[in-house]
């Protein structure tokens, strides 16, 4: 497993042989964990972000404020299932980036 500057990477087995009191097993213990609530809040924002910005650039071109919403409206609809497809097609046509957990 790779060390960062920071963090130190253990297998299950190096974990497991560390004392309950070792200031090692404190550290990896007392580290922060990241929820999915998070993950789903910062997509919703970045997707808002997003969407803003599509309207922002419409309305520019387009000097209209209903056409730069509409514009973004079916930007909102349209970009997640166009998303899902682009993750779909990857998962489905390509092995690019995918290890093998058992293989060392």
């Amino acid at each position: 497993m790779k060390d960062t500057p920071y963090f130190k990477t253990l297998h299950i087995d190096e974990y497991e042989k560390l004392k309950n009191d070792s200031l090692e097993l404190q550290i990896i213990k007392s580290s922060k964990t990241v929820s999915y609530k998070r993950h789903v809040l910062k997509a919703i924002s970045y997707r808002a972000l997003g969407s803003l910005q599509t309207c922002l650039i419409s309305y520019y071109f387009t000097g209209n404020f209903w056409v730069a919403g509409g514009i973004g409206l079916t930007e909102i609809c349209i970009k997640p299932l166009v998303y899902f497809l682009h993750e779909r097609a990857w998962y489905i046509f390509s092995d690019y980036g995918i290890k093998n957990k058992n293989r060392k």
